[in-house]
Formats: C-alpha cells, sequence, structure tokens
C-alpha cells in the first residue's frame, strides 16, 4: 500500500510540472513570441558591415574639346562685353553639350547680348555676378542640370572632369596673373576649367583672346578661386559649377 502511495504522489508530481510548463509555453512563448525572440537577439553579437566605397582613381590628365569662347568677341570690347565673362563660360558648356562650334565674332556677341537682356529682364542685373546667380541664369536660360559647390579641393574639379563635364569657377582675377589681361587686371572674373595635367588646370579664360587652353599652375588657382563677396575678394569662398 505504501509503494502505491509513493507512485500516486510522484504522478501527481509530475502531471503538475507538465501543465505549469504547458501553461508557460501558452502564456508566453504563443501570446508574447516577439518578447522571446528579442530576448534571444538581445544575447547574439551585432553583424558589422562596413559599406563599400568605390574609390574613384583620377588619371594623370583630362582634356576636354570644349570650344573657346571670349567675352570680347573680335576684341570688341563695347558695353556689354566688359562684364560678360559668366555669360562667355556659359555660351562655351552649350556649345560643348551640343557639340557646336561658334560660327563668327557676330553671332557670338548676339548670343552674349541674348543673354544679358534675359538676365537684366528676369533678375534685373547681369553684371559680376556670384557663382549662385551665374548658375542660376545658366540653368533657366539653357534648362541644365547643375548643382553650386563651395568649399572645394582641387579633387573636387577633377572628379567633374574625369566625368566628362566642364567646371565653371569663380576667381579673384588679378591673382591669376595673366600676361595678357590688361593691367591691373579684373577684381572679379569667372573662368572655364576643361582640363588638368600634372602641372595644373587647363582653362578656356574669356577675359583675353588669347585666352583658350591657359594652363594655370595649382599653387595659383589655390590662392585665386574664390567667389564674389562685398568687400575683399579674397574673402569669398571656393565654389565651383557642376554639371549633372
Amino acid at each position: 500500500m505504501r509503494y502505491v502511495l509513493i507512485a500516486f504522489v510522484m504522478i501527481l508530481g509530475l502531471a503538475a510540472l507538465y501543465f505549469e510548463g504547458s501553461f508557460i509555453y501558452r502564456h508566453v512563448f504563443l501570446y508574447y513570441p516577439e518578447t522571446v525572440e528579442e530576448e534571444n537577439n538581445e544575447s547574439e553579437e551585432p553583424i558589422n558591415e562596413e559599406e563599400e566605397v568605390e574609390e574613384i582613381v583620377l588619371p594623370d590628365s583630362v582634356d576636354l574639346e570644349v570650344p573657346f569662347i571670349a567675352q570680347a568677341p573680335g576684341g570688341d570690347w563695347s558695353y556689354p562685353f566688359p562684364h560678360t565673362c559668366e555669360e562667355a563660360a556659359g555660351l562655351m558648356v552649350y556649345y560643348f553639350f551640343e557639340e557646336r562650334r561658334p560660327i563668327s565674332d557676330d553671332t557670338v556677341k548676339a548670343e552674349l547680348r541674348d543673354i544679358v537682356a534675359f538676365e537684366d529682364e528676369n533678375y534685373g542685373y547681369h553684371e559680376d555676378t556670384s557663382i549662385s546667380q551665374t548658375a542660376k541664369f545658366i540653368e533657366d536660360y539653357f534648362g541644365y542640370n547643375l548643382k553650386v559647390t563651395y568649399d572645394i579641393s582641387h579633387d573636387d574639379i577633377k572628379r567633374e572632369l574625369f566625368k566628362g563635364n566642364p567646371v565653371i569657377v569663380p576667381t579673384a582675377g588679378r591673382l591669376l596673373e595673366n600676361p595678357h589681361f590688361k593691367p591691373p587686371g579684373p577684381v572679379y572674373h569667372v573662368i572655364l576649367i576643361k582640363g588638368y595635367n600634372r602641372e595644373g588646370f587647363i582653362s578656356h579664360d574669356p577675359g583675353t583672346a588669347h585666352g583658350e587652353d591657359v594652363l594655370y599652375s595649382y599653387e595659383i588657382m589655390e590662392e585665386a578661386v574664390h567667389d564674389l563677396v562685398d568687400g575683399d575678394i579674397t574673402e569669398g569662398r571656393t565654389a565651383m559649377i557642376s554639371f549633372q
């Protein structure tokens, strides 16, 4: 009889353990599965996946076939051409993307006058425009997608050229030390960069009839690139217009 009672007690104990486990399973694992899963996940170490960044290896030189346009075609420095370096830079970009070539000095002068008239009509100004204002008329007049970037490096310019896009930069013109400028040279000046090599940037400088393929050293460009500001031009930020 004693053994029967012991067996009976053991059966009751096993049954109690079974029902308690079943209760926990139903009420915890079934009703709150996300809680259990979160607890399990917390014990796992996070996966550290580093994003792969594609590094562009720049060639030693790039030289885009951009047509040259002087801001005073044929040496005509009558109004408005003393103030059309920005318009000439924009027109060079247009000729490049549209695969056009200047037909004649008279044609280019007419195109520059049209851009000036557009600026005067739409903005009320056209002389000495900052890089953002220059980008504005190029975008509105020619319909290009572009970007203004500030605080740039030489490699920023090179990467755009490598992608096949000319770059427009604002400068403190006198720091360019171009011997073909009428002394002392322009305080503010905009040029187009079409390439680079080991010595410097290959530029189309619209401020002179001798401005085609001018090589400005990296040292000169480091000092000269500044956006237009009130006061000392050398206080202006470095900047560029790139095309998308």
